[in-house]
């Protein structure tokens, strides 16, 4: 409900480098993403949370662990397969009527610091 998809924190642009490196954080292997999966699977909210502020501090808080374009998987599981700028471009996109709404502390957690 928040944001628009032309946004530019509506697309994460360094999640893999981010992801990893939050996993070392935790003292995770980064050998495979079964490792880091099963290792983050164990790990205390708490300690998430603190290394992910760690993680972010160095970058821009906009440019890692949001969506990505998910082109690579398979169709069926294809969430984003295309940039939002390019789909409106060309008008590739459902025409449905439009959903409006308020979010209460939308947006907090970039300042929550």
């Amino acid at each position: 409900m928040s944001g628009s998809s032309l946004s530019p924190m509506a697309l994460g642009y360094r999640v893999k480098e981010a992801s990893l490196k939050l996993a070392r954080e935790l003292g995770c292997s980064v050998s495979s993403t079964d490792n880091i999966m099963n290792c983050l699977r164990f790990q205390d909210g708490n300690r998430i949370t603190q290394a992910y502020y760690r993680v972010i501090d160095s970058y821009n808080g906009t440019e890692v662990f949001g969506p990505v374009i998910d082109s690579f998987l398979p169709q069926n599981l294809q969430y984003i397969a295309r940039n939002p700028w390019d789909v409106l471009a060309k008008g590739e996109f459902p025409k449905i009527p439009v959903i409006t709404g308020l979010a209460a502390k939308d947006g907090l957690l970039l300042i929550s610091k």
